[in-house]
């Protein structure tokens, strides 16, 4: 549904598109239609929240609420909100509060973009290098020359940026648009900050002054504010007179000369992506709490696949001693995806290999290996490691690494066993802190024949596990993917907690089937007299 109609706006009358869903259950879409042809609107209204086609973002949708109950007062609201903004953006209120406030608004630069792997330093070279996540020329990745981030410097070298401090933020704007041109820019700059266009020549100086000077300029101009820093980047070519002027350094003529030698540019907003930065955004007096730890990840299935996603969320792989080393020797079929944190892309590779590969493409900056083999094989690699976590669920591959731990003393301190019980009907965690005297996984089970019975069962006593038997050795507990994402979420939580020191118990549960299971309490087992290994 499209509506349309005019407000009055520092004298001018401006036309507002409003389009609602059918169903009325979002809040609507809102553009100015004349905003790409209407000069007069243009020169009068800040860009800032107007994208160059006339779309209008009048509200953080992450901080409100749409009732569709009340959807016509709530249209009303809506339209309040658009007339405020826009009258903001006439100059009723402080525009350098507003600017301030939401600055890539007003730079208008959402299909341009520099992501940063390293904080500016006035002067810094930093060098563009190949797109690691993406194809494309419009988001642009930078390093420092001199202190290169290690996951970006294998990459293939292109453009060199010259970074600027400003000595203020430039939030006072000149006209209502951001500029286009070198002249603009240089003017904007010099309104913002008397000596920023001689701070920008003098960067660039050493390059222009060369006998092959570079065709085009790349330029981040940076400031600092309560977070730290903030930016934007802008790119172009090179007038002639402008080099002529920087290279014999006459700075106090470039405002004039680049009025004379009209040159566009092309604006970049810019993206923090320092690695500290996307760990403990959200949590920034703590650090990752997995950073700096060597990770040894053995089994990468269904389970093992979730939690690895979840391990590089909490700084698994990043920092100088950080690694996460992912082990397993099977090979990803079309029957696993169901369940599996992979997908069709994946099928016929090793698990360990794919689940490494997938994770580096949404967490570069982390240092993740695989090692396509048995655990027998990667003993050493294990040993070296301070957190080992086994996610097979396999008993024989658990008690076999409890026995490797068992007979040989080795720095690591904390292991974990994470498994889904049967047929899914639970999630269950083990943790055993090598610095205590703590029991090994197969404390948990007694042989009884040929099969190894839980000290801990879960299931009732009128109910079994049902087992498919799908061709030779294919059997398999049938259980949804959300059973592993729950599981996967047990397990870290209880390493967290563990980390942290509040966690009360060793052996955790999540009962999920609580129609044929008991819901079995948390608790901490001692080491058992019949245990073949603690016994000795």
């Amino acid at each position: 549904m499209y509506f349309i109609g005019y407000t009055l706006i520092a004298g001018l009358n401006i036309d507002i598109e409003l389009c609602l869903k059918k169903d009325l259950s979002g809040y609507p879409v809102a553009r100015i239609p004349s905003w790409d042809r209407n000069t007069e609107i243009r020169a009068k209204l800040s860009t800032r929240g107007i994208s160059p086609k006339g779309g209008i973002c009048y509200i953080d949708i992450s901080q409100a609420w749409w009732d569709c109950a009340s959807a016509l007062n709530m249209v009303a609201a809506s339209i309040n909100d658009i007339i405020t903004l826009l009258e903001e953006n006439s100059g009723k209120s402080p525009p350098t509060e507003l600017i301030a406030r939401d600055f890539s608004g007003y730079w208008t630069t959402k299909s341009n973009t520099l992501c940063l792997a390293s904080p500016p330093q006035n002067r810094a070279i930093f060098t563009e290098r190949q797109n690691p996540t993406s194809e494309g020329d419009n988001i642009l990745w930078l390093a420092e020359e001199e202190q290169c981030s290690d996951w970006l410097a294998p990459l293939t070298a292109k453009h060199s940026w010259i970074a600027v401090q400003l000595a203020a933020p430039p939030v006072k704007f000149i006209n209502a648009t951001p500029p286009d041109s070198l002249a603009e820019l240089f003017e904007w700059l010099s309104y913002n900050d008397p000596g920023g266009v001689r701070r920008l020549c003098e960067a660039v100086w050493p390059q222009i002054k060369t006998k092959s000077p570079p065709r085009s300029g790349q330029i981040l101009l940076f400031w600092r504010n309560d977070s730290g820093w903030a930016g934007c980047g802008v790119s172009f070519i090179w007038p002639k007179p402008l080099k002529d002027a920087i290279k014999t350094k006459r700075f106090k003529a470039i405002a004039l000369i680049s009025k004379k030698t009209p040159s566009s540019i092309r604006r970049f907003s810019v993206e923090n992506v320092e690695p500290r930065r996307i760990l403990t955004r959200n949590t920034p007096e703590t650090p990752a709490p997995l950073a700096d730890r060597p990770v040894v990840l053995i089994g990468a299935g269904t389970l093992g696949g979730y939690l690895a996603q979840i391990l590089c969320s909490l700084g698994a792989g990043n920092g100088k001693r950080g690694s996460l080393l992912i082990i397993d020797s099977d090979t990803l079929k079309a029957e696993n995806i169901a369940r599996h944190i992979l997908g069709l892309k994946f099928v016929g590779m090793n698990k360990a290999h794919a689940l490494a590969q997938h994770l580096k493409q949404q967490y570069p900056f982390l240092a993740i290996d695989f090692k396509p083999d048995i655990l027998e094989d990667c003993f050493t690699a294990v040993s070296k490691s301070r957190i080992v976590i086994d996610s097979t669920g396999d008993q024989t591959t658990s008690i076999n690494l409890a026995k490797y731990y068992t007979e040989n003393v080795k720095p690591t301190q904390i292991i974990q066993h994470a498994w889904i019980y049967g047929h899914g009907a639970a999630g269950c965690s083990l943790i055993l802190d090598r610095s205590k005297s703590t029991p090994c996984y197969r404390c948990l089970w007694q042989l009884q024949g040929d099969k190894f019975k839980s000290r801990y069962p879960l299931e009732t006593s009128n109910h079994s596990a049902p087992l498919v038997v799908q061709g030779c050795h294919g059997s398999f507990h049938p259980y949804g993917a959300g059973v592993s994402m729950r599981s996967a979420h047990l397990a870290a939580a209880h390493l967290l907690d563990t980390l942290a020191g509040h966690s009360k118990h060793t052996l955790r549960f999540d009962v999920i089937d609580l129609e044929h299971c008991q819901n079995r309490p948390d608790a901490t087992p001692e080491k058992h007299a019949d245990c073949p290994l603690c016994s000795h």
